[in-house]
């Protein structure tokens, strides 16, 4: 079992039986392959994948095991949608990936000076009553 470490939304290790590389790309790619494939390589979790695409976690899990399938146009429409937005996703993610790996820090963003000034320093916690 391929583990992968995911930090999802509440920044916790998810196991996974699957990582992207070992699902490949077949020739002919399912809804259900294409959807898990995207998703492990943003490492994001089905709930995060229903969140955004408005639907249930057991909806993405159906797709991806095969459960089902999208014959007609109405039924594949959740799917397309998911692996339209995962794939947006995707594409911005290499594309920082790639700014960052060329020039070291991603120069389209501006700091504001916020880098520049130093961090304040916290304030001092009040002593607990009764201890």
């Amino acid at each position: 079992m391929v583990k992968v470490r995911n930090l999802g939304h509440l920044g916790t290790p998810v196991p996974y039986q699957y990582s992207a590389q070992d699902l490949g790309i077949p020739e002919q790619e399912s809804y259900g392959h294409k959807l898990r494939r995207l998703r492990l390589e943003l490492a994001l979790t089905q709930i995060e994948v229903a969140e955004s695409v408005g639907c249930s976690k057991e909806t993405i899990s159906a797709w991806e095991r095969g459960r089902l399938q999208g014959n007609t146009t109405k039924a594949a429409e959740i799917p397309r949608r998911a692996i339209a937005l995962l794939g947006a996703r995707l594409k911005r993610k290499l594309k920082r990936d790639a700014d960052l790996d060329s020039g070291g820090l991603d120069s389209s963003r501006s700091t504001n000076g916020v880098a520049d000034q130093p961090l304040a320093a916290l304030p001092k916690r009040r002593p607990r009553r009764g201890a």
